[in-house]
């Protein structure tokens, strides 16, 4: 009979050790009292991953769930859209960023404008462009690995920042690593920071060319970026974001691939001809011939010696047309293929399915799909995008953390060091290695509503003007340069608008000072601080 094993607590205290034994509950409180942590009838079917840590969990499904997820994006349209649409909500034209005041600074910005547009290894795109590969690939994958190659200015002599991005695929890491060497090819110290990645040399998966080697390097962390979605503490690879819905698209595909089949065949004249039991003529041959009797050696023959010809059932079927009157030959039955019907559900049916699909990516199904369900109004869908629009913001804030802000450093760095470029007076290289990032703007629901909630927010003092225009994706420098230069033209011109506040009220009435209106300068003979009496 085996030893029970008593539970104990280790206690240290200055140097010393002793053990508490922890008593054993009562019988009465062993059970769970949570109905969600039974073992009743209802959760005899329920599967759960158990004590699994993240690494381990993702780990051993990285691969199958990016395969599939792959899959789906290549062949379902559903799929791809979702992947389409956040790419165009959260990346859009671009994340773009804007330097400090007091940074401003012709050389830099020029050097730093080249490199966004030479910055693809691949040459295929811009440093925007590559936002959207790296995310896309994120979305689809669960996470990507862009590396910061830096060049020889000899070699390559076009490049006005001797650095480059090389954009690599969440397969270029290993999802498990059997040496141990790394966290599903992700190496860190001590204290859990990555130092450093495992990545393949060439792609896993490409059969193109012959042979894959297998080999791989270790790439430091500074000298590439990880993007992905953390979702939970510890975790250190990301999960294809179809991940949740993936059944669902595959079940719906499958299902909307056989409706379209019966809707064919319902549209189609199908018959089956059931050949009789009962007949005349044989159905089968009851000889064959030896070539003695007439005829060729091995044909079947009927019971009175004639040789036994096979009738085709669809042949005695002739050309069916409208108002057509069908002869059958004597002995036939012909039965016309009838697929049932779904009924009228079948337009709610889809519509749920999708929206668990939608919800699983936390995207609006109105946007998703195009289709507006029954009973939805402006109100409803305004509340679904300003939740929507809060998870935009967290993955912008996810892409300038992990891939915007490291390229950027890595190329200031690369044109500091290359002699391309060096801070201007009063300024040090710190000062340029952080930007503020702007992204598209947030669409507007109902233009005009928002646009007089930003104004009474700005003449409230909640929110100031550069705030407003960065919301919207604008540069505040760049507008209120633009604005001023427009307004001293209008005024040389001799032009009032009623977007001048100088002169027009917000509620479109002239404004008064002090019991007058000063007309601007007409260019004519009259006095140009000419006054009428308001």
């Amino acid at each position: 009979m085996s030893k029970t094993i008593k539970p104990r607590i280790r206690i240290s205290s200055k140097g010393w050790t002793r053990q508490v034994q922890v008593p054993k509950p009562p019988a009465q409180f062993r059970a769970s009292v949570y109905e969600a942590a039974g073992a009743g009838p209802r959760s005899s079917s329920w599967q759960q991953a158990g004590l699994i840590g993240p690494v381990s969990l993702l780990g051993k499904s990285l691969d199958t769930l990016r395969n599939r997820v792959r899959y789906q994006v290549h062949n379902d349209p559903i799929a791809s859209r979702v992947v389409d649409f956040l790419v165009g909500k959260v990346i859009g034209g671009g994340l773009r960023p804007m330097l400090r005041p007091g940074l401003e600074d012709p050389k830099f910005t020029r050097a730093m404008d080249a490199w966004m547009d030479q910055c693809d290894a691949e040459g295929a795109a811009d440093f925007y462009g590559i936002q959207e590969i790296v995310f896309r690939d994120t979305v689809a994958g669960g996470d990507t690995v862009p590396r910061f190659r830096p060049r020889d200015p000899e070699k390559d002599k076009e490049l006005v920042v001797p650095m480059q991005i090389q954009v690599l695929p969440g397969e270029m890491m290993p999802s498990h690593d059997p040496t141990g060497e790394s966290l599903s090819g992700v190496i860190r110290n001590g204290i859990g920071r990555p130092v450093a990645y495992k990545i393949f040399k060439k792609h896993p998966g490409e059969r193109l060319g012959g042979m894959v080697e297998m080999g791989h390097s270790y790439v430091d962390a500074k000298d590439c970026a990880h993007v992905f979605w953390k979702r939970e503490p510890g975790q250190v690879r990301g999960e294809p974001w179809l991940t949740r819905g993936l059944i669902t698209l595959h079940d719906l595909d499958s299902y909307q691939d056989a409706e379209l089949v019966r809707k064919k065949m319902a549209a189609m004249p199908v018959f089956f001809i059931q050949t009789p039991t009962d007949m005349s003529k044989p159905s089968a041959p009851v000889g064959v011939s030896d070539g003695t009797d007439g005829h060729e050696e091995g044909t079947p023959l009927n019971a009175d010696g004639t040789a036994w010809v096979e009738e085709d059932p669809v042949e005695l079927m002739p050309e069916l047309g409208p108002g057509a009157v069908v002869p059958v030959a004597p002995g036939y039955e012909v039965k016309p293929s009838l697929p049932a019907d779904v009924g009228p559900q079948y337009d709610t049916f889809v519509r749920r399915q999708l929206q668990r699909v939608c919800a699983a990516v936390n995207a609006p199904y109105e946007l998703i799909t195009g289709d507006t369900p029954p009973g939805a109004n402006e109100r409803m869908m305004r509340i679904r995008l300003n939740d929507f629009y809060t998870l935009v913001k967290t993955w912008r804030r996810m892409m300038v953390r992990q891939f915007c802000q490291p390229a950027w450093r890595a190329a200031v760095m690369a044109a500091y060091d290359s002699g391309v470029w060096e801070p201007k007076e009063g300024t040090t290289l710190e000062d340029y290695l952080t930007v503020d990032w702007v992204g598209e703007p947030i669409a507007l629901v109902n233009p005009e509503q928002e646009t007089r909630a930003d104004i009474l927010a700005v003449r409230a003092g909640f929110k100031t003007q550069a705030q407003v225009i960065r919301e919207r994706g604008g540069d505040p420098d760049t507008v209120m340069e633009a604005r001023s230069a427009e307004i001293k033209k209008g005024d040389s011109l001799g032009l009032i608008f009623d977007t001048d506040p100088r002169y027009v009220s917000n509620a479109g009435v002239t404004q008064s000072r002090q019991g007058e209106f000063v007309l601007p300068d007409d260019g004519g003979d009259g006095d140009p601080n000419e006054t009428i009496d308001l």
